[in-house]
C-alpha cells in the first residue's frame, strides 16, 4: 500500500472553497479512503489531497 499526497496553495482566505472542491471531486472520481488535509503549522493556505492505493499500478491508473 502506498500513500498519495497532492498538495496544492490556494490564495489566501480561498482554502476552505478549496478544500470543499476537492472534497466534491474527490467524491466524484469514487477515490476510496480519501483526506482533505489543511496545514496548521506551515502556510494557512495549503491543502492536501491524500489517498491510499494498494500499488503503484493502481495510482498510475488513476491519474491518467
Amino acid at each position: 500500500m502506498i500513500v498519495v499526497r497532492s498538495t496544492f496553495v490556494a490564495k489566501p482566505g480561498q482554502a476552505s472553497k478549496l478544500a470543499g472542491r476537492l472534497k466534491e471531486a474527490s467524491a466524484a472520481a469514487e477515490i476510496p479512503n480519501y483526506r482533505i488535509l489543511t496545514d496548521l503549522t506551515g502556510e494557512f493556505n495549503r491543502v492536501i489531497l491524500a489517498y491510499e492505493a494498494d500499488n503503484i499500478g493502481e495510482f498510475q491508473a488513476r491519474i491518467q
